[in-house]
């Protein structure tokens, strides 16, 4: 089958979507940018890349959009995944509209932004209002992270057309430590934003564990973002702690070697995520249910425990690998305990058994069933 894929901004779901899709038998032509091409093909090292065609943007956005219209319509594309699309949304509407024999899925990323978006009275945001409307008219179905997300597109009836749940990443089987460090290591995963996590969750945690002087690292494993993210990082450099060690980043990217070394040989992932995620001039949306946190398939990808807040609705990808927390008292109290070593165990073990539903084989199984995609070629 000829699929194409464009994204020029989440390399991680990108680089879930090419392993799925590339067998052998498909033809794949991806459509990115030259920064996230460099991050891809140093992540698909050393496998076959063949079947998969690198279209890299040069110039204008709709340009390249233009650009991916022609060669799907000469190459015959029959699944065209967009994978992000944040902008232009009109010019990729234009293209899925004229792509009348091509099945165009459309990721949500944010469902309330996408499906009823706040509007302002200015030119860019009526524009991209009125895109967003008409990629909804012409696009053949669509793609969210989490089955909790479609379930809610579906209960509030924003679409009638197909939602699909391709995962955000699979399981990579690799070792994992086999119990608990004397000091655990809990690792943030995410840039440092404002939006997105409550970071005086993590302080407090790190004051509350050097009262009790009780050993404990914590990786904030992303970049600053903007004078937010700095005065993050100024925190962390300021603290005088004897117990508790913060390892962070100040150069503006983490390699991608860098964030999986860490997530491997974490303890937990601990996520303070808000409630809500809602930029400036933008509608809130609900982790777990209309949007999606990467960190979530980072655990699922590492078979990771969870630490999170109660208030987070769990989607069922991750509800069985997650301590919940109530407050930063009952956390500090989960980890220092003197149970955490059991307690350890079976969550890991739980994480481990959850982890085995997202293998690559059982995913793939999974997506080409819901695309009507043949494993075999000739089928």
């Amino acid at each position: 089958m000829k699929i194409a894929v464009y994204d020029t901004e989440h390399f991680e779901t990108t680089y879930t979507v090419l392993k799925i899709l590339n067998t052998g038998h498909n033809t794949i032509v991806l459509f990115t940018d030259k920064k996230t091409s460099s991050i891809l093909k140093n992540m698909l090292s050393g496998e076959d890349t063949r079947n998969i065609h690198w279209e890299i943007k040069s110039g204008s956005s709709p340009g390249f959009i233009l650009k991916m219209y022609r060669i799907c319509r000469r190459e015959g594309i029959e699944i065209l995944l967009l994978n992000t699309v944040s902008y232009h949304h009109l010019y990729f509407s234009l293209s899925c509209f004229f792509l009348n024999s091509t099945k165009s899925i459309l990721t949500i990323h944010a469902v309330n932004n996408f499906f009823t978006p706040k509007p302002r009275f200015n030119v860019r945001s009526i524009m991209q209002w009125v895109g967003k409307k008409l990629l909804a008219r012409s696009v053949f179905g669509y793609s969210v992270l989490l089955k909790s997300t479609r379930t809610f597109i579906e209960a509030k009836q924003l679409t009638q057309k197909a939602v699909h749940v391709i995962p955000g990443a699979f399981y990579q089987n690799i070792d994992r430590p086999i119990s608990i460090k004397r000091s655990p290591v809990l690792v943030v995963p995410g840039s440092i934003e404002q939006y997105r996590r409550n970071y005086e969750d993590v302080f407090n945690l790190a004051n509350e564990a050097e009262k009790k002087e009780f050993y404990l690292r914590i990786v904030l494993l992303g970049t600053a973002v903007g004078e937010f993210g700095e005065r993050v990082l100024k925190q962390c450099r300021d603290l005088q702690l004897t117990f508790v060690t913060f390892t962070y980043y100040t150069s503006p990217f983490v390699e991608q070697e860098e964030y999986d070394s860490q997530l491997k040989n974490c303890d937990f992932i601990f996520l303070p995520l808000s409630k809500t995620c809602q930029k400036q001039d933008e509608q809130a949306e609900e982790y777990g249910v209309s949007i999606c946190s990467g960190s979530f398939f980072d655990a699922v990808r590492f078979a990771k425990p969870i630490l999170i807040p109660e208030y987070i609705f769990l989607p069922a990808e991750i509800t069985h690998q997650c301590f919940s927390y109530h407050s930063i008292y009952e956390l500090i109290d989960y980890l220092s305990g003197a149970s955490i070593n059991e307690k350890y165990d079976f969550l890991s073990e739980a994480a481990l058994e959850n982890s085995k539903n997202f293998t690559l084989e059982k995913v793939r199984a999974d997506v080409f069933r819901q695309l009507e995609i043949s494993e075999t070629p000739g089928d």
